[in-house]
């Protein structure tokens, strides 16, 4: 008795006065999480720095990058009618209550959670963590944030997966002052590198380094990241 519980994916629905009172129900799924605790301490909401805002899932929502306390980078998959991508930007803090929290993934959904934009906290950590310069590049799947020159008109292929799909793969090169990296989209992304022209100055957040075809690293759009011209 006097344990506090914390449950994390649950919707709250008006009860049928048939049944009872019609006192408010909490509903659960397979994805609730329950967390006991005896502690008195209120439960706070999660803080968190934007990174970078990506694309819509095609399904009423959107994705981004935000990195806590810690500098951990957290894939965000936030309902359109919490927020829409336009109001938050890179370097914004929040403040949420997630519906879910799947590792290093989190989820708000309309019926059970919350994000507002709050004023910045210098205890985050800034966008500075993560910006690279090319010759720091290593494979990684952790997220970096490097400005760069388009060296190379992009070029798209069709690529035939594992699975029997066919995807567009589109690559361009990148350089700046320490060296040259290749930059790779696929699917969705391949546009997003499509649209990029020779002589560009782009400032890409939340992209990852893996291995490339001659073995050497290279970036990856990812549904999180963002490309922006700087001129």
């Amino acid at each position: 008795m006097g344990a506090k519980l914390r449950m994390v994916g649950v919707r709250v629905k008006q009860g049928n006065p048939q049944y009872g009172n019609g006192d408010f129900e909490v509903h659960g799924d397979e994805g609730t999480i329950l967390q006991f605790s005896d502690s008195q301490e209120d439960i706070e909401v999660m803080p968190l720095r934007i990174v970078s805002v990506g694309e819509e899932t095609g399904r009423g929502s959107f994705l981004c990058l935000a990195a806590d306390r810690a500098g951990r980078a957290l894939v965000l998959t936030v309902d359109n009618s919490l927020a829409s991508s336009d109001q938050l930007n890179a370097g914004a803090m929040i403040e949420c209550v997630p519906s879910r929290i799947f590792g290093s993934s989190i989820v708000l959904s309309k019926d059970d959670s919350y994000i507002r934009v709050t004023d910045d906290d210098v205890s985050f950590p800034k966008l500075s963590k993560f910006e690279k310069k090319i010759k720091d590049i290593q494979v990684s799947q952790d997220p970096c944030i490097i400005e760069a020159i388009v060296l190379q008109a992009p070029e798209t292929a069709d690529v035939n997966t594992k699975t029997g799909e066919t995807v567009p793969v589109t690559s361009t090169l990148l350089g700046d002052d320490t060296g040259e990296i290749r930059l790779v989209g696929w699917r969705n992304q391949s546009a997003g590198v499509n649209k990029l022209n020779v002589g560009d100055r782009v400032r890409l957040a939340g992209a990852t380094a893996g291995v490339g075809r001659e073995g050497s690293a290279e970036l990856t759009l990812r549904p999180y990241s963002s490309v922006t011209r700087l001129s």
